[in-house]
Formats: C-alpha cells, structure tokens, sequence
C-alpha cells in the first residue's frame, strides 16, 4: 500500500501578561514536533516578544526543545510557533513511534528504557487505583495489548472528561476520588498502571487533529500514552478518546509524565500575579 500524507499547520499561541512588570526570565519550550517513523516537520517557526533569540537543544530524552533568556523588565511575554507537518494518514496504530521488534521484554536494562519503566510523582501508584481496576474488572492478562485496551477503555468510561477540573498538580488519587480529569489526568493513570504491569510507557504531548465538522481551535495541547508491545513496538493508547485509533495525532515530545514535556516552564522575576492565555489552531491542508 502507498504511503499517503496529510499535511496540517498548528499554531500555539501562549500569552502571559504579569500585573507587576518582571525584570527577566528564563524558559524551555518544547513546541517543536518530533520527527518520527510516521510524520516529519517541514517547517517550523518559533517567535517570541520581547525579542529573544530562542537556543534549540535536545533534551534528556531526546525531545527538541528551546530556551530563552530575556533580561530587560517586561509586562508581557508571547511565544508564538507555527508548523507544517505531515503525518502519514494510512498508518496503523501500532506504527506510532520507533519500532522495536523483540520477542520478549529483553530491553529491560537498556538506559532509554529505565526512564519509561518507573513510577514518578504524577504516576506513583496508590491503592485507590486498586480499587478502580477491581471495580472495572480489569487485570493483568498474559495478552498485554488486550489488557491495555480494557484498561483505556475502563478509564474513559470511569472517569468523566471535564475541562479545568483539575491542574498540573493534581494526583492520580485526587483524580479518582473526584471521578473526573482531562487528558493528562487520564494518560498519567494509564501509565501507572502499565508500569505498574512491567510495561514501559510513556506519556505524549502533542495535538489532535480536527475531524470533520468540529471546531479547530482548542485552549490546550492533547495528552495520550504510548506502550511497548513485544513485536509491535510504541503503541498509541488514547483513554480520552479510545475508538480513535488512526490518524489524526501529532506528536510533540515525548516523557515520563506532563512535567518532562511542558509547552512552556521556566522561571521570571518579579512580583505579583501572572495570568496566562494559551490558543492552540490545528488546520488540515
């Protein structure tokens, strides 16, 4: 079969407006999407005011980043990227990411794989996720992929999807006992679990693509899961929208949870408030 590529620009735009003006700041911003085996960025454009010349790295885990120092006071800071991506649009699920095809789990020891293997602060187990699974009749089986599925689809249904129900501190067990989240909340308890399991996983930020007749603009990037499967390699796994299973995802970075791959995080000086915008445009060509 050919390959087939869509072609999509997406703009973040994030806003922060401080009531006290800042002397100076520091950021890493990670806003570039990742080439991977199914899309490859073709252009990408990254401005900031005030006027800073952003410094592109890899991060610890591989993921395209930039930092800015800006060092002159300033009320106002906007970071604004677009890019054209392509993304194959024939792919299967388990095309997603780099492939590793082993019979077995015989990784294990490698370093690239320790970090998605374990518990973090935003994924550490706790007995309440015991009580989830027992509630949804969901276990470990000797068919991991099966069991993951179940699992994607038990947090979908236990849990309610509502927008700014919670914030980047919230934890898994806060999240159950309130019995709702967003898409974050559901990637990091999937994640817990599978790790949990001896699965390496590891969370994703990126966009999701709009589907015909929905609206493309969003306040937020989306959150997803990937696992590694014997012989099929990094697979998607979407508890916020588990019968989504082909195109339409664009991946960012890659982490061990949110805190790796925040759009935006770093440091400003000064006092008082901070209020911040964040606009996010996917558009298919």
């Amino acid at each position: 079969m050919a390959l087939v590529e869509q072609a999509y620009t997406v703009e973040h735009s994030s806003a922060y407006e401080y009531a006290v003006e800042r002397t100076s700041c520091i950021m890493q911003l990670c806003l570039k999407p990742a080439t991977t085996a199914i899309q490859h960025v073709e252009a990408f454009d990254l401005i900031v005011e005030p006027l800073t010349q952003p410094l592109e790295f890899d991060d610890f885990l591989g993921n395209t980043c930039h930092l800015i120092n800006i060092h002159r006071p300033h009320k106002e800071l906007r970071i604004r990227s677009k890019s054209l991506v392509f993304v194959q649009a024939n792919t299967q699920p388990e095309d997603a990411g780099a492939v590793i095809r082993q019979s077995s789990f015989e990784l294990d020891g490698n370093a690239d794989l320790w970090e998605y293997e374990q518990p973090t602060v935003c994924t550490a187990w706790v007995d309440k996720v015991d009580a989830f699974l027992l509630q949804h009749s969901i276990e470990e089986s000797d068919n991991v992929e099966h069991s993951l599925r179940a699992l994607e689809q038990a947090i979908h249904d236990g849990l309610r999807y509502v927008p700014a129900s919670t914030t980047i501190d919230t934890t898994i067990e806060q999240v159950l006992e309130q019995g709702e989240g967003v898409c974050q909340d559901f990637a990091h308890l999937m994640i817990a679990v599978a790790r949990r399991w001896g699965v390496p996983s590891r969370y994703v930020m990126g966009y999701l693509c709009p589907e015909e007749g929905h609206l493309e603009k969003t306040q937020e990037s989306h959150a997803w899961v990937e696992c590694l499967l014997p012989e099929k390699g990094w697979v998607r796994f979407d508890p916020t929208n588990p019968l989504r299973r082909g195109r339409g995802y664009i991946t960012v970075a890659c982490g061990r949870d949110y805190k790796d791959v925040t759009p935006t995080k770093g440091l400003n000086m000064g006092t008082g408030s901070e209020a911040l915008q964040v606009e996010v445009t996917v558009t298919p060509l």
